[in-house]
């Protein structure tokens, strides 16, 4: 009786040992899975912001390009009509 009794107490405490090696298992799992859930955030909330800033700086850069073709050629008229008001002044001289 004494002989089966130690055997439970054993048993139990292997029992207990298992279920304590299985919870850290358990815990390192879930942290580990956590980390890897952070980062996989992280990406995608960098990969989010990278996009937005490629679609804000096309645009910057699509308005740059249209400011500065409306400049040259604003600047091309003036100069064009400088020319021609030179060639006819220098026509009535």
């Amino acid at each position: 009786m004494n002989n089966k009794k130690n055997n439970n107490i054993e048993q139990n405490l292997n029992e207990g040992s298992i279920v304590s090696d299985l919870n850290d298992s358990l815990d390192r799992s879930i942290h580990d899975a956590s980390e890897t859930i952070n980062k996989l955030i992280e990406n995608i909330e960098s990969t989010i912001k990278d996009s937005e800033i490629v679609d804000e700086t096309k645009e910057l850069l699509k308005n740059f390009s249209k400011d500065l073709r409306e400049s040259v050629e604003l600047t091309s008229d003036i100069l064009n009509d400088k020319v021609i008001d030179k060639n006819n002044f220098q026509e009535e001289e």
